[in-house]
């Protein structure tokens, strides 16, 4: 059995954080991003206004990242509802 390196769990992230620095809206929902991924993008992603991480089981929001994304216009915490999401499978 393999398992994902901390920089592999943040592939994504990482790439969003460097080449979307105008981004005002995004969903990583079911990401195996980790905190440090997190970070990366609210602080390559200045402009982000909206962030959805439904799903996204392995961030612990506890602190200071925590409290940066709840402060956001639209936040939906890992363990909201998904209800909502029209492209559920």
């Amino acid at each position: 059995m393999e398992f994902e390196t901390e920089e592999e769990k943040n592939e994504d992230a990482l790439a969003i954080a460097a080449h979307l620095p105008l981004l005002c809206r995004l969903q990583l929902i079911g990401n195996a991003s980790t905190v440090w991924g997190l970070e990366a993008v609210l602080v390559g992603c200045p402009n982000l206004k909206s962030l959805d991480l439904r799903r996204c089981l392995g961030l612990d929001l506890s602190g200071p990242i925590g409290d940066r994304c709840r402060r956001m216009a639209d936040f939906r915490h890992p363990f909201d509802s998904m209800s909502d999401f029209m492209f559920l499978v």
